[in-house]
């Protein structure tokens, strides 16, 4: 089973994802949020259309479940939040805009 993720702020860092399991793929990639503040928490509107603001990152590709996946990042700990963290599935897109259909794990206040 393969999984994807969407991916930004410490999760660039390919050493964590390592972590997680080194065994991925990864590509630039972006999604459309409605919000981001300087905390790095997000806002995803459920309508599409009013997530007019870029977040770009990677997309990462695992063959793992998502459940090994957060079994995994919840091991490490400068993924802990003080804020509770939210699993979404959401569309990301490539460079070449090809879509991608992954979790994003995010923070909002």
């Amino acid at each position: 089973m393969t999984t994807g993720i969407f991916v930004y702020n410490k999760f660039l860092n390919s050493d964590l994802l390592d972590r997680i399991n080194n065994d991925y793929i990864d590509y630039p990639g972006y999604v459309m949020i409605e919000n981001i503040d300087t905390d790095n928490n997000i806002s995803i509107n459920d309508e599409e259309e009013l997530n007019q603001t870029m977040l770009k990152g990677k997309i990462v590709i695992f063959n793992m479940s998502l459940n090994e996946i957060l079994e995994k990042i919840n091991q490490i700990k400068e993924c802990f939040s003080k804020n509770k963290t939210i699993i979404l599935k959401i569309k990301s897109y490539d460079s070449n805009k090809k879509e991608y259909s992954v979790y994003i794990l995010y923070s909002n206040k």
